[in-house]
């Protein structure tokens, strides 16, 4: 599919597409060919494509985001929140990624009604 039809079908711009699928194929996931005749298409069978392999290749921050700033070291409660925090958002990194990891592009491709 061409970078315009794929905005289309997702409601969006084609340059917001071509940001991501640059990603994709950075990350091995597709192949683009430019050009008139050119388009994208899966580089793997999508039975082996899971779902955290996608979201890594487009989203590196994770999914919560820690303050770019420690909270105040004179408050008892900034100081510490980053600390309390880190477990509870690697815990739930790791849950993302296991529901992730059990959903391939496949899966999900056999779910869209016909």
């Amino acid at each position: 599919m061409t970078s315009d039809q794929i905005a289309f079908s997702i409601g969006t711009n084609a340059v917001v597409v071509r940001r991501i699928l640059g990603e994709l194929s950075r990350a091995g996931l597709v192949h683009s060919q430019v050009g008139k005749a050119g388009g994208t298409q899966m580089a793997r069978s999508p039975e082996h494509i899971d779902l955290y392999e996608v979201y890594r290749a487009v989203d590196d921050a994770g999914v919560f985001a820690h303050p770019e700033r420690p909270g105040n070291p004179a408050c008892p409660v900034g100081r510490c929140m980053h600390g309390l925090l880190e477990d509870v958002f690697a815990h739930a990194e790791r849950a993302v990624e296991t529901a992730l990891r059990r959903q391939t592009i496949g899966q999900l491709v056999k779910r869209v009604p016909r």
